[in-house]
């Protein structure tokens, strides 16, 4: 196979690695948020009355910020070793699929501002929000404080008992709160991982010629992922994953021709159903999908663009990936829709 099939096989199986990491870590850090629902409800206590509530409220504060601050410190020096896990495979995928001999690693301020400078873009809706590591997770736990501050102060208002609060806590705990974690810890996870693999892409810019983004390919893949699949960028050029709260898509480097293997073996991609071709894009392989899943991804009327207006997955999206409406899509490819019956 070529330096960049063996390359795309190499990072999009590490990808599935990844995933497990990222869940791994998510139940990890969430026993914490669980320990601190158990000593809110020791807090708590018996019943309690309004001008009580707030001084219940304040105390648990203060328990919150101290345990979400250990669980941020937590984060934090996971996403780091695994940032230089990252840089060291990068290495080694080079090593094994290119006829290079010299290669090199990012250095030691580059892995810091993959935490302060070097922020996440993701898209919601419309809108493109910038974060940076620390305020994401600064964020969430400033969240998490005035969500159980809410739910005790709305319970004693109401007259509820302790062991309602407790309840509510605990689901919202259990419920929300964990789900939240997940996302949060797979889309730093997927952050670093990007920013640590750019890095060692810049830092080996006389091996690589050009990045490809690859998107995972399956049914949970969101349009603005899978428009950028199989097209290329520049070293450091956006869009650089992840794009949305739990985005799983990779940058993959393209090397030059004078450190292509050049091997006649083809690569692979993985897929539900097992290995296609690693020239195989997101759109190829949602030609080959059934009626269900098209419109599962692309929803009814624009799976009907796509099948039978011919509409490519890249003209779903703008240049920095937000999705068009319908009316969008119909004023910039009017010829397409009258390909519709």
């Amino acid at each position: 196979m070529s330096s960049t099939q063996a390359l795309i096989d190499s990072l999009t199986r590490r990808q599935i690695f990844v995933q497990r990491y990222s869940k791994g870590e998510a139940a990890r850090l969430f026993k914490r948020l669980k320990r601190l629902s158990k000593l809110i409800k020791s807090e708590i206590g018996t019943d309690f009355n309004r001008l009580e509530a707030e001084v219940i409220i304040r105390n648990v504060s203060r328990m919150s910020e101290v345990l979400l601050k250990s669980f941020g410190k937590d984060l934090v020096k996971g996403a780091t070793d695994f940032a230089k896990a990252e840089a060291e495979f990068i290495q080694d995928s080079l090593k094994f699929a290119t006829t290079a001999t010299t290669f090199s690693a990012p250095t030691m301020q580059q892995y810091k501002s993959m935490f302060t400078t070097a922020p996440m873009k993701l898209i919601n809706g419309k809108k493109i929000t910038a974060f940076s590591v620390d305020s994401v997770i600064k964020q969430f736990s400033e969240n998490k404080v005035d969500d159980i501050a809410r739910i005790i102060r709305d319970g004693a208002l109401a007259g509820h008992g302790s062991a309602k609060i407790s309840k509510q806590i605990f689901e919202l705990v259990e419920g929300r709160t964990k789900a939240q974690t997940e996302s949060l810890v797979r889309t730093i996870t997927n952050h670093v991982g990007s920013q640590a693999r750019e890095a060692t892409f810049a830092a080996n810019s006389d091996i690589i010629d050009k990045i490809e983004f690859v998107a995972v390919l399956d049914d949970r893949t969101t349009i603005t992922c899978a428009s950028f699949d199989g097209q290329f960028f520049a070293i450091g050029e956006e869009p650089i994953p992840p794009l949305h709260w739990g985005c799983r898509s990779i940058r993959v480097p393209v090397v030059k021709p004078e450190f292509d293997i050049g091997s006649e073996l083809h690569g692979e991609r993985s897929t539900p159903t097992g290995q296609i071709g690693a020239k195989t894009t997101f759109g190829g392989w949602l030609k080959g999908q059934p009626l269900e899943v098209r419109q599962e991804i692309l929803g009814r009327d624009r799976e009907k663009l796509f099948r039978i207006g011919g509409l490519p997955m890249e003209k779903f999206t703008d240049k920095r990936g937000r999705i068009y409406s319908l009316k969008d899509l119909k004023r910039l490819n009017p010829l397409v829709f009258q390909r519709l019956p």
